[in-house]
């Protein structure tokens, strides 16, 4: 299993800090995916979810622990609300 842990900051009125920028790839059993198309497909998940006023903005946390063996990403958003979504399409 991969942990990983997104947190979004909105700093746009505090002094700018230092954020580092990462990105993974999964590959298991000939499939292959980047980390940039699971935080879309999470981000997805979280505005479909919702009701209309639901944004990608409200998102602050959001706990991903993919689990390529299952092809699953399960998650936890903002500590509350959890699920999963395949990892591979």
């Amino acid at each position: 299993m991969i942990f990983v842990t997104i947190v979004h900051y909105n700093n746009s009125n505090q002094e700018r800090g230092y954020i580092m920028k990462s990105t993974y790839n999964v590959e298991f059993a000939g499939n292959q995916i980047e980390s940039k198309e699971v935080i879309a497909k999470a981000k997805k998940v979280w505005v479909d979810a919702g009701n209309k006023d639901r944004k990608v903005k409200d998102l602050k946390t959001m706990d991903l622990y993919l689990k390529p063996e299952e092809n699953a990403v399960y998650y936890v958003f903002n500590e509350e609300e959890s699920g999963s979504f395949p990892l591979y399409e």
